[in-house]
């Protein structure tokens, strides 16, 4: 059947208006893409630093722990110990163990795991033990340290062949710290410090006049007596400090023990400047370094 005209002109606008919607929408989609594109390109996805932290630190704990087994266990294996030395290592069945045990072995600890190596789909790490050992009970312990190989393939550890011993790492460096002002015994500092002091070694009572409300700070007592030997601050004392100014100090104080033996102990510490009173806001967690300084190495033979 014939269409009429009036029906041709609107097929003909429909279809007209079918292929602008058609390319209007294939237009809009390509902005879209372009626009993901652009955004992935601008600001690409980050990413999980804090996560890929956490798995490398437990990968390197799980790692020194099972060295130090291992060690523990390799020194003091016998015949009679096989089969715990085949959890950490492949013992070949001609392998002879010894009778007695090689060492007795105390205080085992990982100094550190070395950052892994990629093989495959194996990681291949380092670690580092220092034990405590002595060819037999009674004589005198040596520090002895090891190198041990791992390969960690799908979560499982390995030892690669058997432990190197190794000297130890060495004394490292002397530093100097930034505590160049000395506080003479009659200054409001010294004399908070030494209260202080004496209120957190000997003492259960009392410290709250030493210390700030959220100083997190309570009495560890046990000792007999606590003096102050010296102190001295990072910086000049402000005649004027602002309210809730802080300063570095440290303190060297000689405590005496339950048993009237003398110790020697360091506390750097942070003061606040409290409504015009210097109060201990924190023990620092390590000293102030000076700026300046440069690491001194130490020789081995130092004493």
């Amino acid at each position: 059947m014939a269409l009429s005209k009036t029906w041709e002109d609107r097929l003909r606008r429909l279809r007209s208006a079918s292929r602008t919607a058609g390319r209007a929408a294939i237009a809009v989609g390509a902005l879209l893409g372009a626009i993901a594109a652009c955004q992935v390109f601008i600001t690409p996805q980050r990413p999980d630093i804090a996560g890929i932290a956490r798995q490398t630190d437990n990968q390197a704990a799980q790692v020194g722990s099972f060295a130090k087994d291992f060690i523990v266990t390799w020194l003091t294996a016998t015949a009679a110990d096989r089969a715990a030395l085949q959890r950490f290592i492949t013992i070949p069945a001609e392998k002879a163990l010894p009778s007695t045990p090689p060492y007795v072995v105390t205080s085992p600890n990982c100094h550190m795991v070395a950052a892994p190596d990629t093989v495959g789909d194996m990681s291949i790490y380092t670690a580092i033990v220092s034990v405590m050992q002595r060819p037999y009970a009674s004589a005198p312990p040596t520090l002895a340290f090891y190198q041990v190989p791992i390969s960690m393939w799908h979560r499982r550890l390995r030892v690669i062949g058997t432990p190197t011993a190794r000297n130890d790492p060495g004394p490292g460096a002397d530093i100097k710290t930034a505590y160049t002002n000395a506080l003479s015994s009659d200054s409001p500092l010294y004399s908070l410090v030494s209260g202080f002091v004496a209120a957190y070694l000997t003492s259960t009572s009392g410290l709250d006049r030493y210390v700030t409300a959220g100083s997190g700070l309570a009495p560890i007592g046990g000792y007999q007596t606590a003096v102050v030997t010296s102190a001295a601050t990072d910086r000049r004392i402000p005649e004027h400090p602002a309210p809730k100014e802080r300063i570095h100090l440290q303190a060297r104080v000689s405590a005496q023990t339950s048993q009237f033996a003398a110790i020697d102990f360091s506390y750097p510490l942070t003061v606040e400047n409290s409504d015009g009173t210097w109060m201990v806001a924190a023990i620092d967690l390590s000293p102030q370094i000076s700026p300046d300084t440069e690491p001194k190495p130490v020789s081995a033979g130092h004493s």
